[in-house]
């Protein structure tokens, strides 16, 4: 655990005894929300997201899903619902970073948050079970305000390779609080790239809520999740080096595209970058250790009732895996 991160666990400690004064702060069970876990997750043409609801589904009492897709997933909405998932759907015209991720919060109504990618996808079997997550939230001080950290194991361009580090961790899950509701506010915008600067990284292009410091932070070690972080279309692993680009540029670069990036990236995908940008990225991966990790027992139906075959490090499953990403 690094430095930053051990620091605002400790503070996190004392600073979490506030709401139970209810002087400056109301403790948590003001809220009136119903006890339970409420998965907020903004989505935009994931090849993934049936495993990645399915491997939720005992866990997230309700699903709150903003996608944004170009295309359809009503019919995959429908076809989960039909299997016992609580889910909201709302269609989006376009991904609307944090906004969008308020707004998903906003529409939740339990007292627990877990904030869900379309391509995470849970464990719920063995040591990692994702489902421990709901007795965790079942023994917390129901007072006080919390924010559980715990790991990703990164999959990247294929199922067997990794990129550095193969491992990530955040605040995945959170109490709810009538503060999230609001944007992140300017000073906190400073931090946190301030925070990412010292630390030699780039701020995460991924919206994301910073919690407030009276949150307590608990940290596991667990890897609860296989993000399938690069495990996507070419298309959208042309787009990766074009969005950082984007996000780096001015005002007056960005007028000159009416502000959009999509018409940024249609008028540079013949540039190459983003082909020279996978290149670059399958030379530094590493292969990914599936005797300490595995694979999801969601996924690994999934991928047999789609692809009608097993998980295996075959050019003939490689070309199956493609074949059904770029799709």
């Amino acid at each position: 655990m690094g430095f930053l991160l051990s620091l605002e666990v400790l503070l996190s400690k004392p600073l979490s005894l506030i709401p139970l004064t209810n002087f400056l702060i109301p403790s948590a069970d003001k809220t009136k929300r119903k006890d339970g876990i409420s998965a907020v997750v903004c989505t935009r043409d994931e090849p993934w997201i049936e495993p990645c609801l399915l491997s939720i589904k005992d866990i997230a009492d309700e699903i709150i899903l903003m996608d944004s897709s170009k295309a359809s997933i009503k019919d995959t909405i429908k076809k989960l619902q039909q299997k016992g998932l609580n889910i909201k759907y709302v269609r989006v015209k376009k991904n609307q970073g944090q906004t969008q991720l308020v707004r998903a919060v906003s529409l939740s109504t339990r007292k627990w948050i877990l904030k869900w990618d379309g391509d995470f996808i849970a464990y719920t079997s063995g040591k990692n079970n994702v489902n421990k997550l709901k007795k965790l939230t079942q023994n917390c001080n129901p007072k006080k305000y919390y924010g559980v950290l715990f790991n990703l194991a990164n999959v990247d361009i294929d199922l067997f390779h990794t990129a550095y580090p193969p491992l990530h961790r955040e605040v995945y899950l959170f109490s709810y609080s009538n503060i999230l509701k609001k944007p992140k506010p300017f000073l906190n915008r400073i931090i946190i790239k301030f925070l990412f600067k010292i630390r030699g990284r780039e701020p995460p292009r991924r919206p994301f809520l910073p919690l407030p410091l009276w949150y307590n932070k608990i940290v596991l070690n667990d890897v609860m999740a296989m993000h399938m972080q690069t495990v996507k279309s070419k298309e959208r692993l042309l787009e990766r080096p074009h969005m950082l680009e984007w996000n780096k540029a001015s005002q007056e670069f960005k007028k000159k595209y009416n502000c959009s990036f999509d018409t940024f990236f249609e008028h540079t995908k013949k540039s190459k970058k983003g082909e020279i940008f996978i290149e670059q990225t399958q030379k530094n991966l590493r292969l990914f250790d599936r005797n300490k990790y595995n694979y999801p027992d969601i996924l690994k139906k999934w991928i047999k009732d789609k692809l009608h075959t097993e998980i295996k490090q075959t050019k003939d499953f490689d070309k199956k895996l493609r074949n059904f990403l770029d799709k």
